[in-house]
């Protein structure tokens, strides 16, 4: 069984400095908000997007940190019970602490929670697109009344593939039959390097200043 030296694994922004840009810019989905009062001005997007990375960073900081240390102690297999028991009870603690809505969502799902739903869909294919075109994957900016939602690709590198590439190849066996015990319905696996894995969904309440 490898251990891991890395401090994210299994999900992974990729290039930081690309995927998390923090530029707004034409191509970014807007959704109209509620009017703000004639003495408040309405923070633009490239706020949010600044202000959505340094949570979205900050909950793959402790997520990555603590399967790290699972994956050093007892393996990879571990790790996938380390994820099926304490990733979203980590996540949740994270949108407390941001006091923001964290959620990391797919269209191919290990876990049903983190299905995309049709309009984090759409967000999928725009980022899928541009990393099939040679670029990176902008985030984007949903706004809706009194809330605004920030999104951030998360890419595979080689190391996410021993839980999410391909059977024999790149996930042993004894990983590979631990996920389809925990998951039977895995949909999670088949990827190769620098794939979308998912996003970063964060939802904060619309600001002024």
């Amino acid at each position: 069984m490898k251990n891991i030296t890395i401090s994210l694994i299994t999900f992974t922004f990729g290039v930081i400095s690309l995927v998390l840009s923090c530029q707004s810019s034409d191509s970014n989905k807007v959704n109209p908000s509620t009017p703000a009062s004639s003495d408040a001005k309405v923070l633009p997007d490239s706020v949010y997007l600044r202000m959505g990375k340094e949570y979205a960073l900050g909950a793959q900081t402790v997520l990555g940190k603590n399967l790290t240390e699972a994956i050093q102690k007892k393996g990879t297999t571990y790790a996938v019970d380390f994820c099926n028991t304490r990733a979203y009870p980590l996540t949740d603690s994270m949108s407390k602490k941001f006091n923001v809505l964290l959620k990391r969502v797919t269209d191919k799902e290990r876990n049903r929670a983190n299905r995309a739903n049709e309009s984090e869909l759409e967000i999928l294919s725009a980022m899928k697109k541009n990393i099939d075109e040679g670029k990176s994957p902008e985030p984007q900016l949903v706004r809706n009344i009194g809330k605004v939602t920030a999104y951030y690709a998360i890419t595979t590198t080689a190391l996410c593939l021993q839980c999410h590439g391909n059977k024999d190849k790149d996930i042993n066996t004894e990983t590979f039959n631990k996920i389809r015990t925990l998951y039977p319905s895995d949909n999670a696996i088949g990827y190769g390097i620098n794939q979308l894995r998912g996003i970063w969904a964060v939802q904060m309440d619309v600001r002024t200043n």
